[in-house]
């Protein structure tokens, strides 16, 4: 019973949430509401993951690390950087997201992603961090088989720093 009312008092949030928004917020021409974003002075780490691995076999092979990053925001400024477990610096790609867009980046090329590699070397045990120029910018990560023609692999648990207003990750 309990279940039961939590599931009806979501529906009726939900409906209530989409009623104002679709009557406040103007679409753009693929549908999508713009999402107002907390933009930053300069870039700031927005997200920071543990377990960075990438094996030194190359390209193609072995073990590699892979951030997908998507922007709903306006145009951001962002810069991935990969450490390892002893905290030296181990690759860096800076690059701009346009708004809508994705942006793939690696610690080596990977076949199934579409990817940046950055050519960090061996990581075992490492961290990277994320840092963009406003909030509205969505990430994840995975350690992937680099080898693998589709994705297979483990998701690292990325933690959310300057949290991008009215959301919960």
């Amino acid at each position: 019973m309990r279940t039961l009312f939590v599931a009806a008092a979501a529906a009726v949030a939900i409906a209530a949430l989409s009623t104002q928004s679709a009557a406040q917020v103007p679409l753009d021409r693929a549908g999508i509401a713009p999402v107002p974003a907390t933009v930053f002075a300069g870039l700031r780490t927005i997200y920071v993951a543990s377990g960075v691995l990438s094996t030194g076999d190359g390209d193609n092979a072995g073990s590699a690390t892979v951030v997908h990053c998507s922007n709903v925001g306006g145009l951001a400024s962002m810069r991935v950087l990969f450490h390892g477990n002893d905290g030296v610096l181990k690759g860096t790609h800076s690059f701009s997201l346009p708004v809508r867009g994705t942006y793939t980046v690696a610690t080596k090329g990977v076949n199934v992603f579409g990817d940046v590699p950055v050519g960090t070397g061996p990581i075992v045990k490492g961290r990277v961090a994320v840092l963009a120029t406003h909030s509205a910018v969505f990430c994840s990560a995975m350690v992937v088989n680099a080898a693998a023609s589709v994705p297979e692999g483990i998701a690292l648990h990325m933690v959310r720093f300057s949290p991008h207003p009215g959301t919960a990750e």
